[in-house]
């Protein structure tokens, strides 16, 4: 496969994270920048062309937050298949089993984190 090289500016702790994990893992740092990319790139594919999927949203937020989530699940329970609710170490852990509409699914992953949520979504293949 084709390697095209191009210049990315990143903030300096980061990069030393960067090489430290490249140290430590024993990968090029080249190579790890280039899984995170693919991997950032399938999370956030919904996002970019409409499609059925499946996948995973991680949700973490003080307690507060317990009634914006649940009132936003419930607004998407079209395309919410479970969830999982926990609280570790003063803040309320969310696991949201999501199948349907990618733009549906983004317009949940929008509004968790417009409520001051931290919001992650893990694409899962639909069919093994």
């Amino acid at each position: 496969m084709a390697k095209r090289r191009f210049g990315v500016s990143i903030p300096e702790d980061l990069a030393q994270r960067l090489d430290e994990a490249s140290r430590r893992l024993g990968v090029e740092r080249s190579r790890l920048v280039e899984k995170a990319v693919e991997a950032l790139l399938e999370d956030y594919r919904h996002l970019l062309t409409r499609h059925s999927c499946s996948g995973i949203i991680i949700v973490s937020c003080p307690p507060r937050g317990e009634a914006e989530i649940a009132t936003a699940v419930e607004k998407f329970r079209d395309i919410v298949a479970a969830r999982l609710h926990s609280h570790t170490t003063g803040r309320c852990i969310e696991a949201i089993i999501v199948e349907g509409d990618s733009m549906r699914i983004a317009m949940l992953h929008r509004q968790l984190e417009s409520v001051g949520c931290g919001a992650r979504y893990i694409s899962m293949p639909l069919h093994p």
